[in-house]
């Protein structure tokens, strides 16, 4: 399942729009593959994204 399906269904099964990457596929951390999939997701205006690095989370804005 990619990543935009999976930021979908999490979105639209607990009805936030705003919400922990972790919580929703279960990645805390942004390894390459995943920051150029989160990268392109809000080039092209899906999402919106904000690591705190110091904690190590990312927290997914669906819009």
């Amino acid at each position: 399942m990619s990543l935009w399906n999976q930021i979908t269904e999490y979105a639209d099964k607990t009805g936030k729009t705003s919400f922990l990457l972790a919580d929703c596929v279960g990645i805390d951390k942004l390894t390459d593959a995943v920051e150029h999939e989160v990268s392109r997701l809000a080039l092209q205006g899906f999402i919106e994204f904000e690591e705190n690095i110091a904690g190590g989370s990312i927290t997914i804005i669906k819009k």
